[in-house]
C-alpha cells in the first residue's frame, strides 16, 4: 500500500499517456475521413457549378423572342391568327358624369 501511495504520480501520468497513445490513432483516422469527405464534397460543388453555369446560358437562350416564338410553333402548334381575325380595340376618352370632368386614374 505504500509503495502504491509514493507511486500514485507515476501512475497517473503512466495512464495519462496510455490513454493519449490510444486517442492519437483515433483522431488520424478522424481527420484522413474528414479530409476525404470534403474533397468528394468540393468535387460535387464544381460539378454543381459548372451544371448552374450550363442552366443560365440555356435559360438566356431560350429567354429570347425568336426562341419563344419558334419553340411555341413546333412544341405547341400555335401560330399567328390570319389577319381577317385580328380585333383592335381603342379606349374612348372617360365621359363626364354631372357635368364633371372624369379623373382619370
Amino acid at each position: 500500500m505504500q509503495w502504491v501511495r509514493m507511486h500514485l504520480p507515476q501512475l497517473l501520468l503512466l495512464l495519462i499517456v496510455w490513454l493519449f497513445a490510444l486517442l492519437v490513432p483515433y483522431q488520424v483516422h478522424q481527420y484522413r475521413t474528414d479530409f476525404k469527405k470534403y474533397y468528394q464534397l468540393k468535387s460535387t460543388q464544381q460539378k454543381l457549378n459548372i451544371e448552374y453555369s450550363k442552366l443560365l446560358l440555356e435559360q438566356q437562350t431560350f429567354g429570347s423572342t425568336p426562341t419563344i416564338g419558334a419553340r411555341a410553333a413546333e412544341e405547341l402548334g400555335m401560330q399567328a391568327p390570319a389577319a381577317y381575325k385580328v380585333q383592335t380595340l381603342s379606349i374612348a376618352p372617360a365621359q363626364a358624369v354631372n357635368g364633371q370632368p372624369s379623373r382619370a386614374p
